[in-house]
């Protein structure tokens, strides 16, 4: 199965095949209509133009990100630390400290947060402001002091632990465990 960023970019090179334009054309065209809502511009881009929904998405929803792509993965990922960039050594300890546990994880920025995925996804990172947020699928785990309830992490219900770290150093072999745990809950 395609990722958004792959079926993104097949779109954005053969646009001109499947619309009649390039994407660049498409800017041009629509950006005087003054569109602020992405339902708008599909509606239009469906009813006005023809364009099927899904090539319609892709074009309102790059118009609305400034004419860039939505899921250009580097572009999500540097998103995470613009407002904390004082979080990115730590992100990066976890990160090495996930990549050598599990060595064919796939980290796959979204808007919301930065997903570990090994087929399916087991776990998150989620920079804040005071912590990085460590999002887990433990199934029916308990919660405790240190493995609490997830908050705010903005994924799916089923990541509903979460271990809270405020120092680099409490990315540790203290975590390595839980995120096993996960992985074993999800892919098993």
């Amino acid at each position: 199965m395609k990722t958004s960023e792959e079926l993104e970019k097949e779109f954005i090179q053969a646009s001109q095949e499947k619309t009649g334009k390039t994407l660049e054309e498409w800017m041009t065209y629509l950006e005087p209509k003054g569109f602020t809502k992405l339902k708008e511009s599909v509606d239009y881009l469906k009813k006005e133009e023809g364009i099927n929904h899904m090539n319609a998405t892709f074009i309102g929803g790059i118009l609305l990100n400034g004419g860039k792509p939505v899921y250009d993965s580097s572009v999500l990922f540097n998103a995470h630390f613009e407002k904390y960039p004082d979080k990115r050594e730590m992100y990066d300890e976890l990160e090495g400290m996930v990549k050598d546990n599990f060595p064919n994880v796939q980290v796959v920025p979204t808007k919301g947060y930065i997903s570990f995925r090994n087929n399916k996804e087991f776990a998150v990172a989620k920079i804040n402001k005071g912590n990085i947020r460590i999002g887990m699928d433990l199934g029916k785990r308990e919660f405790d002091n240190y493995v609490q309830k997830a908050k705010s992490l903005g994924t799916m219900p089923r990541i509903a632990h979460m271990i809270e770290v405020t120092d680099i150093s409490q990315i540790n072999d203290d975590v390595v465990p839980f995120l096993k745990e996960a992985n074993n809950q999800v892919n098993g």
